[in-house]
């Protein structure tokens, strides 16, 4: 079985965009998810066969994931490799403590994971 797609959050930079580099080099196809894809600066054609697909996604709104793995499976097929690498962080500091930024920290750093584990283990699974 040939692995071919790979799907990326939090592609805007860091190691999302260094992982969408290397996977285009290799000759996937990257689909690269982040709030602001405008700011993900995987140049639009690459030395590769691989193709890129940028697509913005709030991976804290089922909806937003929903969309997105619908649209990467409409260009490329079936996604064979997820890297779910959205992630934000907090204060340090309990003199900073916030129930609301823990509460977002969670959404986006293990909510955001879930989110994609629910519409993607299926189909991972069958194939």
């Amino acid at each position: 079985m040939t692995l071919n797609n790979v799907l990326i959050t939090g592609a805007s930079g860091g190691i999302g965009e260094a992982l969408a580099k290397l996977y285009l080099e290799k000759g996937w196809n990257v689909i690269l998810l982040a709030r602001t894809i405008n700011n993900a600066s995987i140049p639009k054609k690459e030395k590769s066969e691989g193709k890129v697909m940028r697509i913005s996604c709030d991976v804290t709104k089922f909806e937003d994931c929903e969309k997105a793995v619908q649209l990467a499976r409409e260009e490329f097929g079936p996604i064979d490799l997820a890297i779910l690498n959205a992630g934000i962080s907090g204060s340090d500091s309990f003199y900073d403590f916030s129930s609301e930024n823990l509460k977002r920290i969670y959404e986006t750093n293990v909510f955001g994971v879930t989110n994609f584990m629910e519409l993607l283990l299926p189909e991972m699974i069958q194939r």
